[in-house]
Parts: structure tokens; C-alpha cells; sequence
């Protein structure tokens, strides 16, 4: 038996009875020579955290991880109910440190931190911004995979977004965009949490000092306005005040969110940010989204 079939076998046991697995059988597949193997391994670590077993003596084999480019690369499927076809697939390592980081198996800000780090140095050929713009999508998938497949951890993420260091608070922000775009495609349903997600990303769009984290919490009320208007058009206030956000990327999603949900008292705002935004996506949107409400009007 070859080392990446122990340590599928090992992870397979981690998905029927976590309580069932040796703990002393994990460390060797983290080390294995075997991508397979060790990608296996991270997915069984993340599993078993998220269980409830006590893992935080492999908490330290995660440094040795981040510098791992082939597992940096690994996805991890992850079922999001019994019979479903739909999957979610965050990556191995990312998926591992979600795991441990919101059950408090480590350090949440040194891991997030870590993270983030490692998938920037995955893509030596972006510039810095986009560089780490994409470790933190990367991260932030992993956080929002863990809470759709759980269906918890809701308060934790939250947490995350309270923080004072910015790559740890738009990385909670990038999550929270994230289970707003995919848990109802996922689960055909929204969470019972959506109205205080709601809430929550209205705030930070009002509030938060770092554009993207107010790009992340934009996006988020643009998903959950294309299909519970109702939970969203109370934050019209804060949606057209962000139609003068310094960032096109938050004018944009503020503009096609007023739409969405029928604010009527927006129309002059966009028709003004259609025709003199210096950003043609913000002007695309803000001209669609004051389109829509004019048909509604008729």
C-alpha cells in the first residue's frame, strides 16, 4: 500500500468516526513524499479540529506547510450535504488552517497571517497588490468552505472582521462575501444567520476604513439583494452613500444593489454616476441599475 492510500484511508476514517483515528498515525503523512499523501493529511487534520479532537500538538507542522508549493495547489472536496452533487473546494492547506483557526487549535491572526503570506508568495509573477488580493480570496474561501460545510461558525468570522490588523479583517471579509455568493446555491436556502450578515456588511461598508473590506461587505449585500431584496433595501441609506466611495469596485456594487432592491430615491444619484463616474464598470452598473428602476416606475 502506497502512502497516499494510508493516508486516504486515514482521512476516510476522519469523514465516518473522527473519534475512531490514532492520532500518532498523522504526523508521518504530513511528512510523506507524497503530494497526495500530504494533501490527505491536511484534509484529516482539518477534519479532526473541526470535530472536536485535540490537535493543537500538529499545530507547528502547519509552519512547515506554507513553505509547500504542491500543497499550496491541493484542493480538498468537501460534500456539502449527504446526497448532494455540489461540492465546495477550498485548498488543502487553506482548508487546514480555517479548521484550526476557528476552533482555536492556533493563533487566529498568526495563521491567517501565515496564510495569506504563503499563497502571496504562490504567484511570484502578479504585482503586490494582486498578489495579495488573491492569497486573500484564497484564505477567505477556505474560512467561508468551513462555515458552509459546517453550517456554523458564524460568530467566529464575524470576529475576524472586528480585528484591528487588516489582512485578518479582510480575510473574514472576503469569507463572509463568499458564504453570501455560495451557501444558497449550495444549500438552496439561506442561513437563519442572513439578517445579521446583512446587517453586519452594511456596517463595515459604512465604517470600514480599508476599501477592500468595504468591496467584500458591497459584494455580499449585492448576492443576498439579488434574492431576499426585502432583507436589504433597509440599508438603502448606507448603499448610497457608497455611491461616493473612493473605490470603483464599492461604487459598483453599491450602484447594481440599489437597483436590486428597488430604491426608487436613488435614481438621481445614478443617473449623475452614470454619465460622470471616470470608471466605465461603475457607469455600466450605475446606468443598468437606474434603468431597472425607471421600468418599475411604469
Amino acid at each position: 500500500m502506497t502512502d497516499a492510500e494510508r493516508a486516504a484511508r486515514l482521512r476516510d476514517a476522519a469523514r465516518r468516526a473522527p473519534a475512531t483515528v490514532d492520532l500518532e498515525e498523522l504526523g508521518p503523512h504530513l511528512a510523506a513524499d507524497s503530494i497526495e499523501a500530504r494533501a490527505r493529511a491536511l484534509e484529516t487534520l482539518g477534519r479532526l479540529a473541526l470535530a472536536g479532537r485535540d490537535v493543537e500538538s500538529y499545530a507547528d507542522r502547519l509552519d512547515r506547510c506554507y513553505g509547500d508549493r504542491d500543497l499550496l495547489d491541493a484542493p480538498v472536496r468537501l460534500s456539502t450535504e449527504r446526497d448532494s452533487e455540489a461540492w465546495v473546494q477550498p485548498r488543502a492547506l487553506a482548508f487546514a488552517v480555517a479548521a484550526l483557526a476557528l476552533t482555536g487549535a492556533v493563533d487566529r491572526g498568526d495563521a491567517i497571517r501565515s496564510a495569506v503570506n504563503a499563497y502571496e508568495n504562490q504567484h511570484p509573477e502578479f504585482d503586490a497588490e494582486m498578489r495579495t488580493n488573491t492569497a486573500i480570496r484564497e484564505v477567505g474561501w477556505g474560512f467561508a468552505s468551513v462555515v458552509i460545510f459546517t453550517d456554523g461558525y458564524v460568530d467566529v468570522i464575524l470576529s475576524l472582521v472586528d480585528r484591528d490588523d487588516d489582512t485578518v479583517r479582510r480575510v473574514g471579509a472576503s469569507a463572509l462575501s463568499d458564504v453570501a455568493e455560495e451557501y444558497a446555491p449550495i444549500r438552496d436556502e439561506y442561513p437563519d444567520e442572513t439578517p445579521r450578515l446583512v446587517a453586519d456588511a452594511a456596517e463595515r461598508l459604512a465604517t470600514d476604513s480599508h476599501p477592500r473590506v468595504r468591496y467584500h461587505a458591497a459584494f455580499a449585500l449585492t448576492e443576498y439583494a439579488m434574492d431576499r431584496p426585502e432583507l436589504v433595501r433597509p440599508r438603502a441609506d448606507v448603499l448610497s452613500a457608497a455611491l461616493r466611495d473612493e473605490a470603483a469596485l464599492v461604487r459598483k456594487e453599491a450602484a447594481a444593489t440599489l437597483g436590486f432592491v428597488g430604491a426608487a430615491d436613488a435614481v438621481p444619484a445614478l443617473r449623475d454616476l452614470a454619465e460622470t463616474d471616470p470608471d466605465e464598470r461603475v457607469r455600466e452598473a450605475a446606468a443598468d441599475a437606474r434603468e431597472s428602476l425607471e421600468s418599475e416606475r411604469e
